[in-house]
Order: C-alpha cells, then sequence, then structure tokens
C-alpha cells in the first residue's frame, strides 16, 4: 500500500529464535490503536544455533507482511548481526525516512494505547532540550498503586537519567549524535570499554544521558512491558524475569479508551 515517506509513524522491531513472543508482539501491535497510520520495519537475526526457531521468526515476519494492514519491510540477517548490531543495522533504514521512531525487541508487548503514548510523547517533547529519549516500560507490583495509579495518574508522565531497552523511542536528531554515523560513536565507545558492540547499547545511552544531564520520559502507568525468559540474550531465568523485570500491571490490565495523539500528558517534573 502506497505509505507518505516523511509521515513520522514509524516502528522498528527486532526478532530472534523466538517465534512465540515474535507473535505475542506483533498481535499486540495489531491490537493499537492508530496502528494502520504507521509503517513497520522487522529486522529479523537467523540464528544458527537455533535456526528452525529463528526461520520460523522469519515466517512470522513474512505473513505479517502479507496480511497485516500497515506497509511492512522485512529484512533477514543470515547470519546473525547480534542484539545491538541488528539494531545499528535497522535504525539508519528508518531515520532515512522518518525523524522520530518506536523500537520494540520480540519481548516487549505494547499496550492498546501504547502507540497514542509515544506519538504523544513526539507532540510534547521534540525539541525539548534534555529530552532525548522516551520508553513506554515503568514497573510497580502492587494493586493497590496500580489503582491508585488508574484514578489518579493514568496519563502522568515522569522523567529519568537513564535509559529503559524494553519499547523505547528516539528522535533522530539523538541517534545521529549519540551513535553516528555507521555507528561510529558508539562503537568507539565500545573500543575504549574493550566491550563488544553487541551487549552494551543500553549501558551505553545510560552513560551518556547521565554525562550530558539529559532525560528519558516514561508513563507512570506502563505501556510496554518485558515478557522474555526462554533463550533471552541477558535475562536469566523466567524466576528473575518475574522478580526483576516484568511489569504485573500497566496500561494492559484493563480497557483503555483511545485519546488523540495530540493528548496532553501530565508532567511530574
Amino acid at each position: 500500500m502506497p505509505f507518505p515517506l516523511d509521515r513520522d509513524k514509524a516502528i522498528a522491531v527486532t526478532l530472534c529464535r523466538r517465534p512465540t513472543e515474535a507473535r505475542n508482539l506483533l498481535s499486540s501491535l495489531l491490537d493499537c490503536y492508530g496502528i494502520t497510520d504507521y509503517r513497520v520495519y522487522i529486522g529479523v537475526d537467523v540464528d544458527e544455533r537455533y535456526e528452525q526457531l529463528s526461520e520460523e521468526c522469519v515466517a512470522v515476519a513474512l505473513d505479517f507482511a502479507k496480511h497485516a494492514p500497515v506497509h511492512v519491510e522485512v529484512y533477514v540477517n543470515r547470519p546473525r548481526l547480534g542484539i545491538d548490531e541488528i539494531k545499528l543495522d535497522l535504525m539508519p533504514r528508518v531515520f532515512g525516512h522518518h525523524d522520530y521512531a518506536i523500537f520494540l525487541e520480540d519481548d516487549t508487548p505494547i499496550a492498546r494505547d501504547g502507540l497514542r503514548f509515544f506519538e504523544a510523547m513526539n507532540h510534547q517533547f521534540a525539541g525539548e532540550p534534555r529530552i532525548w529519549a522516551v520508553t513506554g516500560y515503568n514497573r510497580y507490583c502492587e494493586q493497590e498503586t496500580h489503582e491508585r495509579v488508574l484514578r489518579e495518574e493514568p496519563y502522568a508522565v515522569d522523567r529519568g537519567r537513564g535509559f529503559s531497552p524494553w519499547g523505547w523511542a528516539m528522535w533522530a536528531v539523538t541517534w545521529e549524535q549519540y551513535v553516528g554515523e555507521d555507528a561510529q560513536h558508539y562503537r568507539e565507545w565500545c573500543a575504549d570499554k574493550s566491550g563488544p558492540t553487541n551487549g552494551l547499547f543500553d549501558h551505553y545511552f545510560t552513560e551518556m544521558f547521565k554525562r550530558d544531564g539529559c532525560y528519558t520520559v516514561y508513563p507512570v502507568m506502563p505501556r510496554t512491558n518485558h515478557t522474555g525468559a526462554e533463550l533471552a540474550e541477558h535475562t536469566p531465568s523466567r524466576e528473575y524475569l518475574e522478580s526483576n523485570e516484568m511489569a504485573p500491571f500497566g496500561a494492559w490490565s484493563q480497557e483503555m479508551p483511545d485519546v488523540p495523539e495530540s493528548f496532553v500528558w501530565q508532567r511530574k517534573w
């Protein structure tokens, strides 16, 4: 379907060796308010250690591209690039056409009003000094807290100095400043740390944002989650995930209405 490339509604997705998580993520996207306004870019790593599962992920992505009511581009990497190299390959493709993009990994499903959250953050914070990224993730674990948030702060946002990888968005200008052409800045930083480019992406942005006094904006009520433990890159077990990472409550815990992308969210600072 035709799609004007100058529109700022873009979603980047990376998949690897976990077809069940891939299906859940793409299903959550299709359920989102406003999804038909988007162009979706999918990068799939074919992990030679899990070839059958990886090829299943390729099939999931191609099926989504064939049947989803959105324009989809699928890029398959054989051999795999790795958890960060796939970002360094995919995001420049996206920012070649868009000034702002949402990024979701296979185990970061999004709430039904999650795209509206990311859209609103673009409206409210694009060009604002010190706001360099957005995340849909937050975490609290008590039913009482969720009930209070739902009652008092369903559309409140706060900010922090770190960077969360579990459902984020960024402006092209942020990417250019901190990652650079051909990921030069990021690769130089990894070399200084004597570390690989795969595995340090989140640490890099957290360190850079703290160094420069920049912030990530996040919702008080989570709009994205982290749900994957099996065959995960960094999460050691299902028990660890549930105790430390997965949010038990969020905007998926009840039906949330659609709101316009121009809706102004309440700042907590």
